[in-house]
């Protein structure tokens, strides 16, 4: 098999890449190419750096096996932004996408142009043969939006990519982002918009068992090479959506304590929830999340939204990491307003 040159590396400000040979000895002038890319992965989030109690044992042997850059920083470490930046090389400013692709950012634009340069279209017309698999999100939302979940409230998120626009891929296994990561939704390459498929998968393990069935497919053929992303949405917004056997490699940690926070954190967000729950409609404030503070001010009642959300859930009850997830959606909530 021809050498292999595995990225991996991460929307957040945190960016690792690194580079694994599998026949160092015969090093070709056209290698294979894998790029893995996951959502916002933060970079000590890894066992090898040795700062948190991860296991992160198959990243820790590409560690170790390649180079590991400790000091990179992303321009923009939000997802569009930085999934176009690594695709051009260009700044936002440049690349067109200057915030995430959805449809209140529609009207300014805001999406990987068709025009624009990105590596994969030079590698497609020097030869290779490439894949895209996971999250793309680099698509304007347009009506009628695609019916999926995320496309139902205030702001639709999700788009399909035709085949014009994804920039010298071939095969497309892919979505625009979708945040169900049990049940995730895929475009496969020959699909039209409203063919998208769910699956009864965890999305990362779905996405690597494509990618292995790529390479063992493509990487049996000594000419041309190949060069496929990866693009894993976890770890991202559902942080609880995680397989039950990967949750319980944990279980003997405290998440409150490594949280490092001044008390209980589940205390702490519960104090937040009940001063939020009492400033219903009537009062004339809303309140403004920051986990740090909760500050009163003279602005239209609390929304709706919020208040039902509140009402329909039994806050005592929830565990630390729901808790948080709960006001990381309040927060998002009031946000909007």
């Amino acid at each position: 098999m021809k050498l292999t040159l595995l990225v991996y590396t991460s929307a957040l400000g945190a960016v690792l890449p690194f580079s694994a040979c599998s026949r160092p000895d015969s090093r070709p002038s056209r290698p294979n190419l894998v790029f893995i890319m996951a959502d916002q992965f933060r970079g000590d989030a890894m066992g090898c750096m040795g700062k948190e109690p991860v296991q992160t044992p198959n990243l820790d042997r590409l560690a170790s096996e390649g180079i590991l850059f400790t000091d990179a920083v992303s321009s923009y470490p939000v997802s569009s932004p930085a999934r176009a930046m690594l695709m051009t090389g260009m700044y936002p400013a440049a690349n067109g996408v200057t915030g995430n692709c959805n449809s209140q950012n529609t009207p300014y634009g805001v999406e990987l142009s068709k025009e624009a340069v990105c590596w994969s279209d030079v590698l497609k017309e020097e030869g290779y043969r490439t894949a895209y698999i996971g999250k793309w999100h680099l698509d304007a939302p347009y009506r009628p939006y695609v019916d999926t979940y995320n496309n139902k409230g205030e702001v639709a998120w999700n788009e399909w990519c035709p085949p014009e626009r994804r920039h010298g891929f071939d095969k497309w296994i892919a979505y625009g982002t979708y945040d169900n990561h049990l049940k995730p939704m895929y475009w496969d390459t020959k699909s039209g918009r409203e063919e998208f498929y769910y699956v009864n998968q965890w999305g990362p393990a779905y996405e690597a068992d494509r990618a292995i069935e790529f390479i063992r497919t493509e990487g049996t053929k000594t000419d041309p090479p190949f060069a496929m992303v990866v693009s894993m949405n976890p770890p991202h917004t559902g942080y609880e959506l995680v397989p039950e056997t990967y949750k319980r490699l944990y279980d003997s940690l405290d998440v409150e304590e490594l949280a490092g926070l001044p008390g209980s954190v589940t205390k702490r967000a519960h104090a937040v929830l009940r001063q939020l729950e009492a400033s219903a409609p009537g009062r004339n404030n809303t309140m403004q999340l920051d986990f740090d503070t909760v500050e009163a001010y003279n602005n239209p009642s609390v929304p709706s939204e919020v208040v039902e959300k509140l009402h329909n859930v039994d806050i005592e009850t929830l565990t630390p990491l729901e808790a948080l997830n709960f006001l990381y959606e309040l927060k998002n909530t009031l946000d909007k307003d």
